[in-house]
């Protein structure tokens, strides 16, 4: 390995930070690129296992890491290098890099980073609200649903151990952890011995109207959307909850669902958020609408709203 890493490697990689690295979501294509192939195949003919043994226990064996990270590390090196040239160099200037650029891609401390988009989100609503122009305008000529008759007084009944082993057995293991750092793997692989520990505290959440301290805590993971990456707004807060949270949640919804739909409080034309109901149940109501009314002669007008910063 000594010699693959004195003669070969450097002869694989030469140039590598200027023909860069293939982009983040690429790493299989890299797998199985020539250069990281000859790689391999020297790890495995130095520890004499077979060529179809898995890349990753033989570099863990051989305490290495794909090419990948080392090409990545010559491209930081070399931004490095280019941003303490003086600003007329002419390889500085022909490459036309901003000092921003360079500067976002040499920074290692990422809690400035985190800290203002934590603040971006944390403040958006707020943000939001001093733009929007108070509405004095009263509701009397909207339309209620006061004439239903229905019993409008709901409960939260006692949760069963069988609702929730069911729904612990249909966990996806994939899912993020939450910050309890305790995967739904293990959840799922548990189920007959916490299910009835969890009902428990289910139940005396629902009895008590308190909701546990450490489920309302989440790690967020801004998201980018489009445009420039260096701004806030093009980015959406996704929140990793604990495993736990989202079946206690589950099993609240099923409440919650079953006596709307039963006393008919949910409109007939919603389609988001339900179960057997979609885009696409939405676009052939609308469809058949206005068809009905070129039929009739009649004018269809349709207002479309976008709220913005919804999620």
């Amino acid at each position: 390995m000594k010699i693959f890493d004195s003669i070969i490697s450097p002869i694989l990689l030469y140039n590598s930070e200027i023909w860069g690295a293939y982009k983040k979501n690429d790493y299989n294509k890299w797998e199985n690129s020539e250069i990281e192939k000859v790689n391999l195949i020297f790890c495995k003919l130095h520890l004499g296992v077979n060529r179809k043994a898995t890349n990753v226990a033989c570099r863990g064996e051989l305490g290495k890491f794909p090419l990948l990270l080392t090409i990545k590390k010559n491209i930081m090196n070399y931004f490095k290098h280019i941003y303490q040239l003086p600003d007329d160099s002419i390889t500085k200037q022909s490459l036309n890099i901003s000092q921003d650029h360079i500067q976002r891609s040499l920074m290692k401390d990422r809690n400035p980073i985190a800290n203002k988009l934590k603040d971006y989100f944390v403040n958006i609503g707020p943000s939001l609200a001093l733009g929007v122009e108070e509405n004095h305008h009263t509701s009397a000529g909207v339309t209620n649903r006061g004439d239903l008759e229905c019993d409008t007084t709901f409960c939260f009944s006692d949760i069963s151990v069988h609702q929730v082993l069911n729904n612990l057995k249909q966990l996806v293991t994939s899912k993020a952890t939450g910050v309890d750092k305790i995967p739904a793997k293990v959840i799922k692989l548990s189920v007959g011995i916490i299910a009835p520990s969890l009902t428990t505290i289910f139940n005396q959440s629902l009895h008590t109207g308190i909701f546990v301290n450490d489920w309302k805590l989440a790690c967020v993971q801004p998201i980018y959307k489009s445009e420039d990456r260096s701004k806030c707004e093009n980015y959406r807060p996704l929140s990793i909850l604990p495993v736990v949270r989202k079946i206690f949640e589950k099993e609240i919804f099923q409440q919650l669902y079953s006596y709307l739909s039963a006393n008919s409080l949910i409109s007939k034309f919603q389609s988001g958020f339900r179960p057997k109901h979609s885009s696409l149940t939405l676009l052939l109501q609308m469809c058949d609408e206005w068809l009905k009314n070129m039929d009739e002669g009649k004018i269809t007008g349709l207002v479309s709203l976008d709220i913005k910063e919804s999620i």
